[in-house]
């Protein structure tokens, strides 16, 4: 049992113990160079947020509306609107900036005369985008539909002394049809073992009463057969068109590859003579790699390679690796060793890229040809992207 005195002694021990630490701890303080001030970082001014706007005051603009629906247009057919307003207030209104919030829609300025005529305004000049009480104005606005599709809705801000505040804005808004649709929209076999073959099928469509395609092409050719089936009329998207259906073969003779390519199409529509339709198709042969791309990156002259990756059968079946090689005769310096990924397992392996490069090279591509003992599709292809710097 402790005696008050006992307690005592060790409560002061306590005491002069966290006094020494503290006293250290302000020495080591003092010791310590002063905190650095804090960073000061630039400002820069962004155009595209400054929003240069008047004194408030006692102006008013009041649109006759501010919101037009254009409906459902062509993507070849620009739309023209004008939003009328008037300066309802007491005191001159003053605009500053008209600025649309897409690349596809401008907006110009104008006031109406006193005998209805519209005035063309600078909109550079002050005294131009002032609007005495009472004055009438306007907003000519073009819409360019081209590359659109679906439903749009696209704003114009205006920046004023409008007692109402700083910022207005008008909208207009509607659904845009492409002139030539087709669909899909992507021709996608997705993975085919090798050997096996696909038929697919997709819809060229127009509007005219007389819409035909025609000549499907490939940018790589000797990949896909094409036939085209007929043309009809069929519903699509709310609307009744002319569709050409033409079959796309991915055939059983295709190589392991991806082939990922565009198919022209002509049709008799003056509108658009030609559509391009996206076709893809990754073909699988027995042995898979992974990662099926060698990203190296961006090397120093001199500085060692390390990289590894695996090249496994896909369906268990055995195999041997007899060589690898590059395409590319610059890239000495370079070598490929493999090993089996686990002891006695000849369905999985590892390829290991390794050595120096001595000399600097642009980020380029090579093909990395790995040679197996396949009888059929013996040889795998992947692309390695590196590059290399002083």
């Amino acid at each position: 049992m402790l005696t008050g005195t006992t307690t005592n002694r060790r409560f002061s021990r306590s005491v002069l113990s966290a006094t020494a630490i503290l006293a250290a701890a302000a020495t080591a303080a003092s010791a310590l160079p002063p905190p650095l001030p804090p960073v000061q970082r630039p400002t820069t001014n962004r155009p595209e947020v400054q929003r240069p706007t008047a004194a408030r005051s006692n102006a008013k603009m009041v649109f006759a509306e501010d919101v037009h629906d254009f409906g459902r247009i062509f993507d070849d057919e620009k739309q023209d609107i004008q939003y009328e307003f008037t300066n309802e207030g007491t005191e001159d209104l003053v605009i500053t900036l008209v600025k649309p919030t897409c690349g596809c829609t401008l907006a110009n300025v104008y006031k109406i005369g006193t005998g209805g005529e519209k005035v063309t305004l600078d909109p550079t000049k002050p005294e131009d985008m002032t609007f005495a009480p009472g004055l009438r104005g306007g907003l000519d606005i073009t819409f360019d539909p081209t590359g659109k599709k679906g439903q749009q809705h696209r704003k114009v801000n205006i920046f004023s002394n409008d007692s109402q505040g700083p910022q207005r804005s008008v909208s207009i808004e509607g659904y845009v049809r492409p002139v030539i649709q087709f669909d899909p929209a992507l021709v996608s076999f997705g993975a085919l073992d090798v050997g096996t073959g696909k038929t697919m099928t997709v819809r060229v469509m127009g509007m005219t009463e007389d819409f035909e395609a025609s000549h499907p092409t490939f940018e790589d050719m000797g990949v896909f057969t094409t036939k085209v089936l007929g043309t009809e009329w069929v519903e699509f998207d709310g609307d009744t068109v002319r569709a050409t259906t033409i079959e796309i073969s991915a055939p059983a003779t295709l190589k392991p590859a991806t082939y990922n390519t565009q198919m022209h199409v002509r049709t008799n529509d003056t509108r658009k003579r030609i559509v391009d339709i996206p076709v893809f198709v990754a073909v699988k042969g027995p042995i898979e790699v992974v990662p099926p791309r060698l990203a190296v990156g961006n090397l120093r002259v001199g500085q060692p390679v390390n990289r590894s990756f695996i090249v496994r059968s896909r369906k268990g079946e055995p195999f041997e690796i007899s060589s690898i090689t590059l395409d590319r005769t610059d890239l000495t310096g370079l070598e490929f060793t493999h090993k089996l990924r686990v002891e006695g397992d000849l369905t999985q392996h590892v390829i290991t890229l390794s050595g120096t490069l001595s000399q600097p090279m642009a980020r380029t591509t090579a093909n990395v040809k790995i040679t197996t003992s396949l009888k059929e599709n013996n040889v795998i292809e992947m692309p390695m992207v590196l590059g290399v710097i002083e």
